[in-house]
C-alpha cells in the first residue's frame, strides 16, 4: 500500500511540477485523496483492491482543450508507462482492444482474450483515459479471477443472421439526425425506418435474447382520447392554490423560474441558495412564456388515500390537456409498467412522496418523433404534478410518406449487417462468467446502422469514437 502511495505522490509531482499529498478517506479505508500542498485543494483520489493493488485512478479537474496537444503514438506511450509503473504485470497477460476518442481525451482499453477462440474478454483488464497533453485523467482495472463457458455446438454466422434478420421489426419515425450523435448526421429532420430494440443477440445454438431476458420490456403507445382543459386551470392542476405565494423569481438557464411556497418568508431579506422549506417551482421560457418545467419539493403529507393508478393517469392527462390543448395530435402514451412508477410501502419512511410516471411520446401527423418523450409524475398521495420538464417543440417540416418499403429499408439493413461471435460477462455469486453469442454487428461503419432514411435509403450509423481496434 505505502510503495502506491509513494508511487502515486511521484508521479503526479513529476506531471504537475507542483508538491501533493495523500489523505485516507473518512468513508472508505481503501481510498485515498489527492491534494496540492500549495493550496490544500482535491485533485482526485484513487483506491486500491483487497490486495493493495491500484483498481481506480481519477482526477476531478475537468479537462480542457490542450493547447500544445501530443501525437497519438505519444499519448500511446504515456499510457503504458501509467500502467506498468502502477499494474506492472498488466500488459503481459491483456491484449489492446481499442482506442476511443472522447475529443479532450483517448480511453484505451486493454482486455484479456480467451485460449480457445482467440476472443477478447469484455471489462476483464484496464482501462485509461489520457489527456491529448498526455496528462492521465482516469484508470480503473478489472482484472480478476474469471470462467469462460464454451458450448457444445456454434452455429454458423450466416444461421445466426438470418435468424437475427427472421425476428426484426422496423418502425416509421422522424428523427433528427445530430451531428454529434451519427457519424453522417446533418442536424435535419429525416422520415426514417429505424429497428425496434427487441431481439438483443443469438445464443449459439440458435435461441434468441431478448429485451425481456435481460428485464426489460417491449414499449406499446396508445392513441389520446379529445379533452377539454382550459389553460386557467394550470396552477390548480399542478398543486397551487391561494394558500401559496410566489416568494422569489430566477433564472435559469433559457427559463423563468417563480418559486411558490405556503411558507411566510421575508422574501426582501430572502436568500434563495439557503432556502430550504417546501416550494413548487415552474418554469417558464423566457422569451415566450410558455410552461417548461415543474419541480416540487414538499414535504411527504401522510394520511391520505393514496390514489389509483388510473385516478394519477387521469391527473398527468388533466395537465398535459392544459399544457397543450391540442395533445391528443401531438402525442401518444406509453402503456403503463410497474418500472415506470416509484411506489413504496406505506411502513416504510421516504423523505420524498411516491410517485406515479407517465410517459407521452411526441407524434407528427401519427408518426413518432424519436427522442421527443415527455415524462409527468404524479404524486401517489398529494395528486400534485411532482416534476415535468419539456422543451420547446420544434417545427416539423417533411414528408410522412416513404418512397422506399419496410422490405427495402431491410435489404439495406442486410447489406450491412454480420453477426459476430462474441463473450459477454455475467456475474454469479461474485465470480466473472463469460459466454459466448452472436451479437450484430456493422463492419463498414464505424458503429451500427439506427436509421435508414425512408426517402433515400441512406443508412446512418453512430458515432462510437473508436479509431482503433486490436
Amino acid at each position: 500500500m505505502e510503495k502506491i502511495k509513494e508511487k502515486m505522490i511521484s508521479y503526479l509531482q513529476a506531471n504537475m511540477a507542483e508538491e501533493v499529498y495523500v489523505e485516507a478517506s473518512e468513508y472508505d479505508e481503501e481510498t485515498w485523496k489527492l491534494f496540492r500542498k500549495s493550496d490544500e485543494e482535491e485533485l482526485g483520489e484513487f483506491r486500491l483492491d483487497e490486495t493493495g493493488a491500484l483498481n481506480f485512478f481519477t482526477m476531478y479537474e475537468e479537462v480542457e482543450c490542450a493547447s500544445q496537444p501530443l501525437g497519438m503514438e505519444e499519448i500511446r506511450e504515456q499510457a503504458k508507462a501509467f500502467i506498468d509503473m502502477f499494474c506492472p504485470d498488466a500488459l503481459h497477460m491483456l491484449h489492446f482492444s481499442c482506442m476511443i476518442d472522447w475529443d479532450e481525451t483517448y480511453k484505451f482499453i486493454y482486455d484479456k482474450k480467451d485460449e480457445q477462440l482467440g476472443l477478447f474478454l469484455p471489462n476483464s483488464g484496464v482501462e485509461i483515459d489520457v489527456a491529448k497533453d498526455g496528462h492521465v485523467q482516469q484508470f480503473s482495472s478489472r482484472v480478476e479471477e474469471c470462467v469462460v463457458q464454451y458450448p457444445t455446438t456454434i452455429a454458423s454466422k450466416e444461421t445466426a443472421k438470418s435468424i437475427y434478420i427472421d425476428n426484426l421489426e422496423f418502425e416509421l419515425v422522424i428523427a433528427q439526425l445530430n451531428k454529434e450523435q451519427y457519424a453522417n448526421g446533418d442536424n435535419m429532420y429525416h422520415l426514417c425506418y429505424a429497428p425496434i430494440d427487441y431481439v438483443m443477440e443469438v445464443e449459439p445454438d440458435g435461441a434468441l435474447q431478448t429485451i425481456e431476458t435481460y428485464g426489460g420490456f417491449p414499449e406499446k403507445y396508445e392513441a389520446i382520447e379529445k379533452r377539454t382543459v382550459p389553460e386557467s386551470e394550470l396552477h390548480s392542476i399542478i398543486g397551487l392554490n391561494d394558500q401559496y405565494a410566489k416568494i422569489t423569481e430566477t433564472i435559469e438557464d433559457e427559463e423563468r423560474v417563480e418559486w411558490w411556497s405556503t411558507e411566510k418568508v421575508a422574501t426582501d431579506l430572502l436568500d434563495i441558495d439557503d432556502f430550504e422549506g417546501d416550494v413548487i417551482k415552474v418554469g417558464y421560457n423566457k422569451a415566450t412564456g410558455e410552461l417548461l418545467s415543474v419541480t416540487n419539493v414538499e414535504s411527504v403529507q401522510k394520511g391520505r388515500t393514496p390514489l389509483t393508478e388510473k385516478e394519477a393517469k387521469d391527473r398527468a392527462l388533466q395537465f398535459l390537456f392544459a399544457r397543450y390543448p391540442k395533445a391528443n395530435e401531438q402525442f401518444i402514451v406509453q402503456q403503463s409498467h410497474p418500472s415506470h412508477h416509484f411506489i413504496v410501502e406505506e411502513d416504510e419512511e421516504l423523505a420524498c412522496e411516491s410517485e406515479y410516471v407517465f410517459y407521452f411520446q411526441r407524434i407528427y401527423q401519427g408518426v413518432k418523433v424519436d427522442s421527443y418523450l415527455l415524462a409527468i409524475q404524479i404524486g401517489q398521495l398529494s395528486g400534485k404534478i411532482i416534476h415535468f420538464s419539456a422543451h420547446t417543440m420544434e417545427e416539423i417540416l417533411v414528408t410522412v410518406e416513404p418512397v422506399i418499403s419496410l422490405a427495402e429499408a431491410k435489404d439495406i439493413l442486410l447489406e450491412q449487417l454480420e453477426m459476430e461471435l462474441t463473450f459477454g460477462k455475467h456475474m454469479e455469486e461474485d465470480l466473472s462468467i463469460y459466454k459466448v453469442s452472436y451479437l450484430p454487428a456493422f463492419p463498414n461503419t464505424s458503429g451500427h446502422i439506427r436509421m435508414i432514411d425512408a426517402i433515400t435509403g441512406e443508412a446512418f450509423h453512430m458515432e462510437t469514437g473508436i479509431v482503433e481496434e486490436g
